[in-house]
């Protein structure tokens, strides 16, 4: 069996094979191993991280009233600011409903984006915001529940450290 020709000398001459410690003499080596080390720092685990005291907190909009003729979905943005106004990512904030899902029969539900898409979550669920200090959720509101007209009057809260903010929600 013949060796690759870029390989024969390394084949016929074992002392030209990289060394232990060898290729960290590679400036190019070094700059993509630097590169996936800043890679695995960005990722989407920012940690624990509650508002501090002195931010603000608040759930646009305040308040949403409706006559339902068939099932809606109700978006929400929930912004978090530092003392000086800034948008603050990473910040872990709690949302709860008390006539949302888990509720037996719940009013609502919730999910963690602006479109009611994919998988509801059970009220007292915690989110993170994105860039600029933002999180998006949402909910969906049938039109009926149990076979009746699903009317009901709700406070959604929002909370991260000490920090409280509220929506009211009502169908009538």
């Amino acid at each position: 069996m013949k060796a690759h020709p870029e390989t024969r000398g390394l084949l016929e001459n074992p002392e030209k094979v990289i060394q232990g410690g060898d290729f960290m003499k590679s400036p190019i080596l070094l700059l993509i191993l630097f590169f996936f080390f800043i890679l695995s720092a960005c990722g989407s685990d920012c940690g624990d991280v509650s508002a501090p005291p002195d931010a603000t907190i608040e759930i646009q909009p305040a308040s949403v009233t409706y006559k339902l003729s068939g099932d809606t979905c109700s978006r929400f943005s929930i912004i978090v600011k530092n003392k000086d106004g800034i948008g603050m990512s990473c910040v872990k904030v709690y949302v709860s409903g008390s006539m949302a899902a888990p509720r037996d029969p719940a009013r609502y539900y919730f999910y963690k984006n602006s479109e009611c898409s994919g998988q509801y979550v059970n009220s007292s669920f915690s989110i993170k915001t994105e860039d600029y200090g933002a999180a998006f959720i949402s909910i969906l509101i049938p039109a009926q529940v149990n076979g009746a007209p699903n009317i009901f009057k709700d406070t959604i809260e929002v909370r991260s450290g000490t920090l409280y903010t509220s929506a009211s929600v009502e169908v009538q």
